[in-house]
């Protein structure tokens, strides 16, 4: 079984943690508890990870790159999964030399890359590469020095990168509208009567908060066909369910400027897609569309490539997925 390295969260100065070092290399053995990676923080703090469980080290995330409290950084895989990997070199010996097309790949580790004889080939006479004494554009690009430059580096070519990227899931609904329907008759409270946004928003807070993306207030918009109703409410995902149902109902119990990210609802409408607008300082923004003839409500997000990997996005939409294929755990 695969399992995950994820980077700790609640770093000092809440900026995005960057990851300064493998301590194994690609492929490499490690032992339950073997500190595997030292993460770095933008003010100077560092922390080094230790491997979830024993098995074949897979990195996710280059030295350098720069990722979020929560992020998937690595995996460790145990022989099934190394063996169903493809095109990857989990496993060799120190004295087989490996052909590395590239002179930055070559090194030395754990018996994977040997320092080859001759440039770029095990083969004797064969040449992948010609040495490069003289790198093309070294002086005109020097490499970072200080903390400060690295940083500013990173966050430069990060920005320079990002792109604002979508993502959808279909959702079958059929148990969470009759959940909504118990409730309210269970319940029989008019100012706590709940609709199923209640359940869509309390489950992408869990997802949300379980992927280390945000914790502070969620907005909620609602769509109907005269005006729109926002409000913005704490807790989402830990409060009591019916107590959070109340507070939307009268209208919120946070400021909407206050949000970290918000949910859309146009289903009243029958709109079948709507692509969701991310405000500036906002982790994601998320919409909710109309009921299709197979039973299905559609989420989709919006996020930033440089915030969110695309891997992180599809696992948040699939956790709500199955949150709300089967909601009862959402009452909790």
């Amino acid at each position: 079984m695969a399992v995950p390295i994820m980077a700790p969260g609640g770093g000092e100065d809440g900026a995005a943690p960057v990851l300064s070092a493998w301590h194994y290399p690609d492929g490499a053995w490690v032992e339950v508890g073997a500190l595997v990676c030292r993460l770095e923080g933008r003010s100077g703090g560092t922390v080094d990870v230790a491997a979830p469980a024993a098995g074949i080290l897979q990195q996710h995330c280059p030295e350098g790159g720069i990722g979020h409290p929560g992020a998937v950084v690595g995996m460790v895989l145990d022989h099934s999964d190394a063996l169903a990997a493809p095109a990857r070199a989990l496993s060799g010996s120190p004295e087989e030399p490996v052909v590395v097309p590239f002179r930055s790949r070559a090194g030395t580790g754990e018996g994977l890359v040997m320092p080859l004889a001759e440039a770029g080939a095990a083969i004797p006479g064969l040449r992948l590469w010609e040495p490069d004494p003289d790198p093309p554009y070294a002086e005109a690009h020097p490499a970072p020095t200080t903390r400060e430059e690295r940083f500013a580096s990173i966050s430069e070519a990060a920005a320079a990168d990002s792109r604002l990227l979508s993502m959808e899931v279909g959702v079958p609904v059929a148990e969470a509208h009759r959940a909504v329907r118990v409730l309210a008759r269970e319940w029989n409270d008019p100012g706590a009567e709940p609709i199923i946004e209640d359940l869509v928003l309390r489950a992408l807070a869990r997802a949300v908060e379980e992927c280390g993306l945000a914790s502070g207030p969620a907005g909620l918009t609602l769509v109907r066909a005269s005006s729109d109703e926002s409000v913005a409410l704490a807790e989402v995902s830990r409060r009591d369910f019916r107590e959070a149902v109340r507070a939307r109902a009268s209208g919120g119990d946070r400021a909407f400027d206050d949000c970290e990210w918000v949910l859309t609802s146009v289903r009243e409408l029958g709109i079948r897609a709507a692509q969701p607008v991310l405000t500036a300082g906002h982790v994601l923004a998320a919409t909710l569309s109309g009921v299709d003839q197979a039973g299905s409500i559609g989420v989709t997000i919006s996020y930033e490539s440089s915030r969110i990997g695309v891997g992180d996005a599809a696992r948040l939409l699939a956790r709500v997925r199955m949150l709300l294929e089967e909601p009862y755990g959402l009452l909790a």
